[in-house]
């Protein structure tokens, strides 16, 4: 069962928030696919409390944060739980004045009822500041706003994000069973001949090829999971066959999946996909490029040293941000940061996080960057920084408060001016690319052509044949078509530079999408790369999980050895044509002595004058591949450069590194020797000390005994004065003072 009412969402929130303190996984069950695993991470899995992998580098950090994730979902649900009591019996008395039904339904959420407040805060921000009624009808929006700000409570942030989207709105019963009801009719049951199934939709492999890397070895995302997201992506791609299905989605899908039912998620990502990013995810990516231009001049004007800085070391952020913007920052923060990223986006109904995000990341790294004057190096740390950046209240505010003023209005003002010149690129190129076309089927069709026996055919024909074996073959429309779609086989591969992308695919993106190359933009990997640090982590790019099957080193090598063949096949076919300009100088020789007609001589005239173009036109193709060689040996070249400088300064360091322990150790060294000699002399000296103190002790003994012994002669001393005064004082006449005068002996014994 699943609440509906005010109270029991406010018991779930308030449950749910002691569960995130105690490290205990409360609601957790598969229809709501409520993504708070455990509480506490596990140090042998290591995976966070969402189920997503902890990459080891990071494991420390993270339970660093991971405490504070847990003080903040508990005060954020805290805060969530009064506003709720506070506004909810209030917008409910409100729709009810306007006679508004029941806002929970049934199977789309467990809070629907009680969040009305909510609903009329988006709705009051939708239908515009301006407009003073929605101001008197919700006081609360502003209040609404910093809550999303602050982040959504974990058991609220299906049912919230699902209101911020409209996907309640968007539902329609039974149009998600009909979009997937085609696949229960590809396989019937039936008596006869086998017949063939209905053909696949044109990405229904692509689906098949993303489905396993997409968050590989999360719990909930097992068997069960890959099978909901493939009828979710497969669905939308039926409900809007002009996008279809785009590498990206599968993560945006997935990551709805962890938080609503399968269906509420489709109807979620249906809103993401055709409101917030429209234009997007098309074959012509038209948007995603005009916003590439947009955040380049944002960047120039917020960050200028920085961007004067990126352009000094030759790196162009759009490499990086194209992925940013394309996945939400999925696989590019951590999860907690792409959460609280995705709260506000959603809540604001547009794209504006995206710019204020992807800025606000890059003035938190802007002073190690600005050290950095290594391509190799600033590379490195642009596509690793945002794994490393954990603090996502940091994030989020810098984002919110210190880039306020990049709204939707002046977006969009941005947006038009430069879309001109998206548009006028894309168009430029389509027809290069056209007309390259037209020109090397018609040399091709030219060369080719001998071999039907229309170059060297006047070598035999007779004088009577002339009409009908000198007739031109590029009047053969059909012959025409043929070779494009052959020559399409061997030059778009070339030109896209994407294994496996067909044909229409090279039409509609590779031709229009001029400043964001499908390479760069797609699957971009820094020149130096001591591991792969994007495999199967989940802090990672968007490449982590191999979304795109190629990296740009590989599809150079594979660019240059298809060049080098391209290169030896037009060289054969320069010689055969000359060969056969040759023969055919003769044959217009031998007609010449034979005195030929003047009207078969001219069209072998214009027939030499075409080869030899065609031939001018193949040596201008050669030039070009040779330069398009050159141009790629030496990109490879400048990256094996800084590989090489890359390991030798890391060979530097550990040199380095080794020198200062053992500088240390010796010191240590000697320094334990200090310590033994100190520790020897204490000891001496604490031997010396006692000695002392003994000696002391005998002199005082001695003193002591001597005092004593003075003492007692004194007292004789004393007596015998005493008695001989007592003597004289009775035979013989005093002195002056009364004291008869001492005899000698008496003298010696006083003086003694």
């Amino acid at each position: 069962m699943r609440p509906t009412g005010v109270q029991e969402a406010l018991s779930q929130v308030k449950a749910d928030a002691k569960g995130f303190g105690n490290g205990v996984a409360n609601g957790v069950h598969r229809e709501s696919r409520h993504p708070l695993i455990d509480g506490v991470v596990s140090l042998e899995e290591k995976r966070d409390m969402y189920g997503f992998t902890v990459r080891p580098q990071h494991l420390e950090k993270y339970l660093e944060h991971d405490k504070i994730y847990k003080e903040e979902e508990v005060h954020r649900s805290n805060r969530w739980e009064q506003f709720l009591e506070t506004y909810t019996s209030t917008s409910d008395s409100r729709s009810n004045g306007r006679g508004g039904g029941e806002t929970a339904i049934e199977g789309r959420g467990s809070c629907w009822g009680s969040l009305r407040a909510v609903e009329q805060a988006v709705l009051h921000k939708h239908s515009g500041v301006g407009n003073g009624d929605a101001i008197g009808m919700c006081p609360w929006a502003e209040e609404v706003k910093k809550l999303v700000w602050e982040g959504v409570p974990v058991s609220l942030r299906g049912e919230l994000w699902q209101i911020f989207t409209g996907a309640k709105v968007r539902w329609k019963d039974g149009f998600y069973q009909e979009r997937l009801a085609r696949d229960a009719n590809v396989v019937k049951p039936f008596a006869g001949p086998v017949e063939k199934p209905p053909r696949l939709e044109k990405w229904a492999s692509q689906i098949e090829k993303d489905l396993p890397r997409t968050f590989p070895g999360h719990p909930i995302l097992g068997e069960d999971g890959m099978g909901s997201l493939r009828r979710m992506l497969t669905a939308y791609a039926r409900h809007n066959p002009i996008v279809g299905y785009c590498q990206a989605m599968n993560f945006l899908g997935a990551l709805l999946l962890l938080f609503m039912p399968e269906e509420n998620a489709f109807w979620t990502l249906t809103s993401i996909v055709d409101v917030y990013f429209e234009g997007y995810y098309t074959e012509k990516m038209t948007e995603a490029q005009v916003d590439q231009l947009v955040f380049t001049q944002l960047m120039r004007e917020r960050l200028p040293k920085l961007a004067k800085h990126l352009e000094t070391v030759d790196v162009e952020i759009s490499w990086f941000t194209g992925s940013w913007f394309l996945s939400i920052f999925v696989n590019v923060l951590p999860w907690e940061c792409v959460l609280r990223v995705w709260d506000v986006l959603l809540y604001e109904g547009n794209r504006s996080m995206l710019f204020r995000t992807a800025l606000a990341l890059l003035e938190i790294h802007a002073a190690p960057l600005l050290q950095l004057h290594d391509n190799g190096d600033v590379l490195s740390m642009l596509q690793s920084m945002g794994e490393t950046t954990f603090d996502s209240s940091q994030l989020v505010l810098s984002a919110c408060l210190g880039f306020q003023e990049i709204d939707e209005g002046r977006l969009q003002k941005l947006r038009t001016r430069h879309r001109p010149t998206v548009i006028a690129e894309m168009h430029k190129r389509s027809l290069d690319v056209r007309q390259w076309r037209t020109i090397n089927a018609s040399s091709k069709q030219a060369i080719n052509g001998t071999t039907n026996g229309s170059v060297v055919a006047p070598l035999r024909i007779t004088q009577g044949e002339e009409t009908n074996t000198l007739k031109p073959q590029s009047n053969d429309q059909r012959r025409l078509i043929n070779l494009e779609d052959e020559d399409r086989s061997t030059l778009e591969p070339h030109l896209n530079g994407l294994k496996g992308l067909d044909i229409a695919e090279f039409e509609e993106r590779h031709t229009l999408n001029y400043q964001l190359s499908a390479p760069k933009f797609f699957s971009y990997e820094p020149l130096v790369s001591n591991e792969n640090h994007f495999k199967n982590e989940p802090y990672g790019r968007i490449d982590e999980t191999d979304e795109f099957e190629d990296t740009e080193s590989s599809d150079q090598e594979e660019e240059i050895s298809r060049l080098r063949k391209e290169l030896e096949h037009a060289l054969q076919a320069r010689e055969e044509a000359e060969c056969r300009a040759e023969g055919l100088k003769h044959a217009l020789a031998e007609m010449d002595q034979n005195r030929h007609s003047p009207v078969e001589m001219e069209k072998l005239k214009a027939q030499n004058a075409q080869l030899k173009q065609s031939l001018a036109d193949k040596h201008e193709q050669e030039s070009a591949t040779v330069e398009v060689l050159v141009r790629l040996e030496q990109e490879n070249r400048k990256a094996d450069d800084a590989r090489r400088r890359a390991v030798e300064k890391a060979e530097e360091n550990c040199e380095t590194s080794a020198r200062a322990l053992r500088r240390a150790a010796d010191e240590l060294e000697v320094m334990k020797k200090r310590a033994l000699a100190a520790e020897i002399m204490l000891e001496a000296m604490e031997k010396r000390a006692v000695m002392a103190e003994s000696m002391l002790k005998a002199v005082e003994q001695q003193a002591a005994d001597e005092l004593r012994a003075m003492e007692k002669r004194a007292v004789m001393a004393e007596s015998m004065l005493e008695a001989t005064l007592n003597f004289q004082s009775g035979s013989g006449p005093r002195t002056k003072r009364g004291v008869e005068p001492k005899s000698g002996a008496l003298a010696s014994m006083d003086s003694c």
